[in-house]
Protein backbone atom coordinates (compact mmCIF):
# COMPACT_ATOMS: atom_id res chain seq x y z
CA UNK A 1 0.00 0.00 0.00
CA UNK A 2 1.20 3.29 -0.88
CA UNK A 3 0.16 6.22 0.81
CA UNK A 4 1.61 9.01 -1.30
CA UNK A 5 -0.54 12.42 -1.84
CA UNK A 6 -2.50 11.54 1.00
CA UNK A 7 -2.50 13.11 4.49
CA UNK A 8 0.11 11.30 6.58
CA UNK A 9 -1.82 11.75 9.93
CA UNK A 10 -4.27 9.12 9.06
CA UNK A 11 -3.01 6.93 12.12
CA UNK A 12 -4.45 3.67 10.52
CA UNK A 13 -2.11 4.19 7.31
CA UNK A 14 1.01 5.48 9.23
CA UNK A 15 0.92 2.39 10.93
CA UNK A 16 0.61 0.27 8.41
CA UNK A 17 3.42 2.09 6.49
CA UNK A 18 5.78 1.57 10.10
CA UNK A 19 5.13 -1.99 9.23
CA UNK A 20 5.60 -2.63 6.10
CA UNK A 21 9.13 -0.40 6.29
CA UNK A 22 10.06 -2.44 9.55
CA UNK A 23 9.04 -6.31 8.10
CA UNK A 24 11.08 -4.97 4.85
CA UNK A 25 13.78 -3.88 7.04
CA UNK A 26 13.90 -6.85 9.59
CA UNK A 27 13.85 -9.31 6.04
CA UNK A 28 16.17 -7.19 4.82
CA UNK A 29 14.53 -6.11 1.25
CA UNK A 30 15.80 -2.64 0.87
CA UNK A 31 14.22 -1.85 -2.49
CA UNK A 32 10.71 -2.50 -0.70
CA UNK A 33 11.43 0.82 1.54
CA UNK A 34 12.05 2.91 -2.32
CA UNK A 35 8.71 4.18 -3.23
CA UNK A 36 8.03 5.28 0.47
CA UNK A 37 11.05 7.53 1.06
CA UNK A 38 10.55 11.15 -0.05
CA UNK A 39 13.28 12.16 -2.68
CA UNK A 40 15.12 14.65 0.04
CA UNK A 41 14.62 11.96 3.01
CA UNK A 42 17.17 12.52 5.74
CA UNK A 43 18.47 9.05 7.75
CA UNK A 44 20.40 9.77 11.04
CA UNK A 45 22.07 7.35 13.20
CA UNK A 46 22.92 8.69 16.35
CA UNK A 47 25.95 8.00 17.91
CA UNK A 48 29.66 8.59 17.77
CA UNK A 49 31.05 7.98 14.13
CA UNK A 50 34.43 6.28 16.67
CA UNK A 51 32.19 3.79 17.91
CA UNK A 52 29.97 2.89 14.84
CA UNK A 53 31.15 3.91 11.31
CA UNK A 54 26.98 3.43 10.35
CA UNK A 55 26.70 6.89 12.81
CA UNK A 56 26.42 9.90 10.46
CA UNK A 57 23.22 11.61 8.23
CA UNK A 58 22.50 10.73 4.98
CA UNK A 59 20.12 12.35 2.43
CA UNK A 60 18.28 11.18 -0.19
CA UNK A 61 16.62 7.56 -1.54
CA UNK A 62 19.64 6.00 -2.57
CA UNK A 63 22.35 6.97 0.27
CA UNK A 64 19.77 6.11 3.20
CA UNK A 65 19.08 2.23 1.03
CA UNK A 66 23.27 2.42 0.57
CA UNK A 67 24.25 3.22 4.57
CA UNK A 68 21.17 0.25 5.80
CA UNK A 69 23.00 -2.12 2.68
CA UNK A 70 26.23 -1.72 4.74
CA UNK A 71 24.81 -2.53 8.43
CA UNK A 72 23.50 -5.36 6.13
CA UNK A 73 26.59 -6.78 5.36
CA UNK A 74 28.10 -5.80 8.68
CA UNK A 75 25.50 -7.38 10.50
CA UNK A 76 22.30 -10.38 11.18
CA UNK A 77 19.50 -9.44 12.66
CA UNK A 78 17.55 -11.72 14.61
CA UNK A 79 14.38 -11.96 16.41
CA UNK A 80 13.52 -8.22 15.29
CA UNK A 81 10.24 -7.11 17.05
CA UNK A 82 8.30 -3.35 16.91
CA UNK A 83 7.15 -2.96 20.58
CA UNK A 84 5.60 0.41 20.47
CA UNK A 85 4.58 2.86 18.21
CA UNK A 86 3.48 6.33 19.94
CA UNK A 87 2.33 9.55 17.87
CA UNK A 88 2.81 12.91 18.46
CA UNK A 89 -0.09 15.26 18.39
CA UNK A 90 0.11 16.48 14.76
CA UNK A 91 0.32 12.82 13.63
CA UNK A 92 3.38 13.48 11.78
CA UNK A 93 6.03 12.60 14.12
CA UNK A 94 6.13 9.11 15.00
CA UNK A 95 8.11 6.98 18.26
CA UNK A 96 8.98 3.38 17.22
CA UNK A 97 10.11 1.18 20.10
CA UNK A 98 11.66 -1.83 18.93
CA UNK A 99 14.71 -5.21 20.23
CA UNK A 100 16.28 -7.82 18.45
CA UNK A 101 19.19 -9.28 18.20
CA UNK A 102 22.12 -8.03 16.19
CA UNK A 103 25.08 -10.16 15.36
CA UNK A 104 28.41 -9.16 13.71
CA UNK A 105 29.09 -11.59 10.80
CA UNK A 106 32.92 -10.86 11.39
CA UNK A 107 33.29 -11.37 14.71
CA UNK A 108 30.31 -14.14 15.57
CA UNK A 109 29.91 -11.99 18.45
CA UNK A 110 26.02 -10.58 19.55
CA UNK A 111 24.17 -8.83 21.84
CA UNK A 112 20.51 -8.00 22.32
CA UNK A 113 19.44 -4.69 21.73
CA UNK A 114 16.97 -2.04 22.32
CA UNK A 115 16.43 0.91 20.10
CA UNK A 116 14.03 3.66 19.37
CA UNK A 117 13.91 5.43 16.14
CA UNK A 118 11.80 9.13 15.39
CA UNK A 119 10.33 8.80 11.96
CA UNK A 120 8.56 12.19 10.46
CA UNK A 121 5.84 11.84 7.94
CA UNK A 122 5.29 14.05 4.89
CA UNK A 123 2.29 13.66 2.08
CA UNK A 124 2.42 10.17 2.85
CA UNK A 125 6.42 9.62 2.71
CA UNK A 126 9.12 8.91 4.91
CA UNK A 127 10.65 12.67 5.61
CA UNK A 128 13.00 11.83 8.14
CA UNK A 129 14.41 8.70 10.72
CA UNK A 130 16.39 9.39 12.98
CA UNK A 131 17.47 5.90 14.71
CA UNK A 132 18.60 5.86 18.46
CA UNK A 133 20.59 2.77 19.35
CA UNK A 134 23.50 1.71 21.19
CA UNK A 135 26.84 2.17 19.46
CA UNK A 136 29.34 1.46 21.88
CA UNK A 137 27.56 -2.50 21.69
CA UNK A 138 28.10 -2.06 18.29
CA UNK A 139 31.26 -1.23 18.63
CA UNK A 140 31.79 -3.76 21.38
CA UNK A 141 30.33 -6.61 19.27
CA UNK A 142 32.57 -5.75 16.39
CA UNK A 143 35.92 -5.51 18.02
CA UNK A 144 36.04 -1.93 17.18
CA UNK A 145 36.58 -0.99 21.07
Amino acid sequence: MIVTGEKSNDRERVIALINILFKARFARDLEQFRPYLAPDMVYRMVGQRYHSPFSGEFHGPDAVLNGVHNMNIEFEFENMTLDKIIFDSNGNDVAVRWHGRWKNRGTNAAADFEGFAHLVFENGLVKAYTNFVDTALVANISGWD
